[in-house]
C-alpha cells in the first residue's frame, strides 16, 4: 500500500505472487518483518531461503523466540538463524549462553557486539536523522559496523549456490 499504516491490510494472494515474481527477477530480497505472526509474515517466512531473527538477552525475548521457534518447527521451517543483539541494551546480560540453548533448544548462530550500541540511537530515529558513518561514528566504531556488514554479506552468500 501507498500509505504504511495500511501495511497489515495487504492481499496475502496479492503479496504471494509478488513474492513469486520477485524471486525470479532479485538474487537477494530482504523482507523486514514486526514481531507478529500475520498472515504476510507466514508467507515471507515460508518463501524464504533464511529467516534471522534478532534477539536480546533477556527473558521476554527468549520466551518468545522459543514460541516462534516452536511455530515455525510446526510449519517445517528450519532455515532460521538466531543472531543475538548485545548491542540492543548494554544492561542485558541475564543469561549465559548454556542457559540459552537450554531454553531455546539450540545455540545462537551469530552475535551483534555490544560494540555497536549507539547511545542516542532513539533520539536519533525520532527525529528521523539518518545514521550514517561520517557524522555518528568514531573509526574504531566504523570498524565494528564494516565487521557486521561482512558478516551479513557471508550469511546472504551462504548456500547460494544450494539452488
Amino acid at each position: 500500500p501507498k500509505d504504511m499504516r495500511l501495511a497489515s491490510k495487504v492481499d496475502l494472494k496479492a503479496f504471494n505472487s509478488a513474492l513469486s515474481i520477485l524471486r525470479y527477477s532479485y538474487d537477494v530480497i530482504i523482507i523486514d518483518t514486526n514481531h507478529t505472526l500475520s498472515g504476510v509474515n507466514m508467507i515471507a517466512y515460508e518463501n524464504s531461503d533464511k529467516i534471522l531473527t534478532l534477539l536480546s538477552n533477556d527473558s521476554y525475548s527468549l520466551q518468545n523466540t522459543k514460541s516462534f521457534l516452536t511455530i515455525v518447527n510446526h510449519m517445517k521451517v528450519d532455515n532460521v538463524l538466531l543472531v543475538m543483539n548485545y548491542s540492543h541494551r548494554l544492561d542485558l546480560e541475564t543469561y549465559s549462553n548454556y542457559d540459552i540453548k537450554t531454553i531455546l533448544g539450540r545455540n545462537i548462530d551469530y552475535t551483534i557486539d555490544r560494540k555497536l550500541y549507539l547511545n542516542n540511537y532513539n533520539k536519533l530515529v525520532i527525529e528521523e536523522k539518518v545514521i550514517d558513518f561520517d557524522n555518528n561514528y568514531s573509526p574504531s566504531e566504523f570498524k565494528y559496523y564494516q565487521e557486521l556488514a561482512d558478516c551479513m554479506i557471508n550469511i546472504l552468500e551462504e548456500g547460494k549456490d544450494e539452488k
